[in-house]
């Protein structure tokens, strides 16, 4: 009982969900041998892990080992020291008046000029804060007057 040409029936039949034999995976063999693709890291995790390595800086004319974070705080606080008002505004929002009092205890005294530049600074946010709120006043004023401008006159 066998076929006309002398071959045997297989006794796997090949159809739809059922691949030949060698083209199926072999016992321990992946279907995706290179794995999962990696998550990218967060800006969060890519700062924190370059702010812990270290980086050699000179100091007095001696190298120094210092975390990449310790040479952003130096930097932040030489620019502070050196009046740059945007650093002393970042240094008091991260750390209060404990920066002002960490600054006088390095050495750093600030004096009535310093002061009066700050007052200034600090005015001026005032101000910037009142403009934005009659501004927003005044557009919602002027939305306010075009709503009532376009309903109909049903009073008369």
């Amino acid at each position: 009982m066998s076929s006309s040409n002398g071959s045997k029936k297989s006794e796997y039949e090949v159809g739809y969900g059922k691949p030949p034999k060698h083209a199926q995976w072999q016992p321990g063999q992946s279907g995706n041998p290179t794995g999962k693709k990696k998550k990218d890291e967060s800006l969060l995790e890519k700062v924190k892990k370059l702010g812990g390595e270290e980086i050699v800086v000179h100091k007095g004319g001696q190298k120094q080992v210092i975390s990449n974070l310790d040479a952003v705080a130096h930097a932040l606080l030489a620019k502070a020291q050196s009046g740059h008002i945007p650093a002393i505004k970042i240094l008091i929002d991260l750390n209060g008046e404990e920066a002002v009092m960490a600054a006088s205890a390095m050495g750093y005294d600030i004096t009535p000029a310093d002061l009066a530049v700050l007052e200034i600074e600090a005015d001026w946010q005032v101000l910037l804060e009142k403009a934005k709120l009659d501004a927003a006043a005044a557009v919602d004023e002027a939305e306010e007057g075009s709503i009532e401008d376009d309903e109909p006159d049903t009073a008369g």
